[in-house]
């Protein structure tokens, strides 16, 4: 009686470790030694392509970084030209990093609500995953990682033109108490 209920059980047990193999892995009917063998070698190939794919994401991530890391210090060291104002530069720059892309603005600190930025970027069908922001001599800047909801319907060259618009053509917020007192 003892020895049927742990058969039974044991049956049960191979049932679930069975459902737990890809099906090219549980073709036709094993013993209890075959499918725990089967278990282990899927199990070794299973940690040998966690060890790869870690390696190539640190690989991408240094290189991201890197590139990053320049292409900020550009983006930040960007100067007016002599005779402009800083009105006239302000800076958009998004990058395509894997499955999101990375998005660097450069405005002045009274150009722009930071949620306007956010909410474009909602519209165009993306989650932010990280935002910092920055304010140096009257000139914000913010760091965006966002990711793509839908790659179908995703342009990267449509939500540049989006973030440009919106960070060139904003009211500054003297121009907003203006437009307010002209109306009052």
């Amino acid at each position: 009686m003892i020895e049927r209920q742990r058969r039974k059980e044991m049956k049960v047990i191979f049932s679930r470790l069975r459902s737990l193999l890809p099906e090219e892995n549980i073709r036709g009917k094993r013993t209890a030694a075959e499918q725990v063998l089967e278990t282990v070698n899927y199990v070794c190939h299973l940690q040998q392509q966690v060890k790869e794919l870690s390696a190539q994401r640190e690989k991408m991530k240094v290189n991201s970084d890197k590139n990053a890391k320049v292409s900020f210090e550009k983006f930040c060291n960007k100067t007016v030209p002599s005779g402009g104002s800083d009105r006239e530069y302000p800076a958009v720059k998004i990058n395509s990093v894997g499955s999101g892309v990375q998005i660097w603005t450069n405005i002045l600190e009274r150009d722009i609500v930071y949620s306007d930025i956010l909410l474009a970027l909602e519209e165009d069908g993306l989650e932010v995953v990280t935002a910092a922001s920055s304010a140096i001599n009257n000139r914000v800047y913010h760091t965006i990682h966002a990711k793509v909801l839908d790659v179908n319907t995703f342009n990267i060259h449509s939500l540049y033109q989006k973030l440009w618009h919106l960070i060139s053509t904003h009211p500054t917020k003297n121009e907003d108490l203006r437009t307010t007192e002209a109306r009052a």
